[in-house]
């Protein structure tokens, strides 16, 4: 009989440990089962295709960094050229550094950095909306680069127009008026029209 016992108590455990072994491996496929499911969800929100895969990021903010850089010297010579021109003053990098210093001591110095660190800012965003849309080759990028310029650029000048100038320290700046609008206007769409450019040589 104990030898009975012993039998049957030997055969108990062991069909607990199997049970014990097995427990652990049901969860391990349980949770993998569950992991794919979520990498598969993930995946189906991701953009599909060569056209759209969203690219090294440094490659990107490298991008974006030169697009930047271009585009607000773009920018610059055209404000450049309507100031030299007498339609309007447009010198926006002697205006933003006075906003700050309140006189035009170190001002363009300011300024040049505001407008720097600006370009690029948004240089980045219109890179990754521009990416995000898909349309990151030429002739696509141009257009909607220089798009996105344009209202950039009317919201920019709308903004001058009714907050900046009333409230400039320095009164060569507090009448923008039209052609101080439309300056801008064109600024901002030579900076977009650069930017998509130099995104769609880039091909990213």
């Amino acid at each position: 009989m104990s030898g009975l016992r012993s039998a049957s108590n030997n055969s108990d455990f062991s069909r607990l440990s199997r049970k014990d072994e097995i427990r652990p491996r049901v969860a391990i496929k349980e949770n993998c089962e569950q992991a794919f499911i979520r990498l598969k969800t993930i995946r189906n929100f991701l953009p599909k295709g060569n056209a759209t895969m969203i690219p090294d990021l440094v490659h990107v903010l490298l991008v974006a960094l030169i697009a930047g850089v271009v585009g607000g010297a773009a920018m610059e010579i055209v404000l450049w050229l309507v100031g030299t021109a007498g339609w309007a003053k447009a010198d926006m990098i002697v205006a933003l550094g006075s906003l700050l210093t309140r006189s035009r001591v170190n001002a363009w110095k300011v300024g040049a950095i505001i407008h720097s660190i600006a370009a690029v800012s948004f240089a980045i965003l219109y890179t990754l909306l521009i990416v995000r849309l898909g349309y990151s080759h030429l002739p696509y990028a141009l257009v909607i680069g220089t798009g996105i310029g344009f209202w950039h650029g009317l919201i920019v000048s709308l903004g001058l127009v009714w907050v900046v100038a009333e409230r400039h320290p320095l009164e060569e700046f507090t009448e923008a008026g039209l052609a101080i609008g439309l300056s801008h206007v064109l600024g901002h769409v030579a900076y977009g029209a650069v930017v998509g450019l130099v995104i769609g040589i880039a091909a990213i």
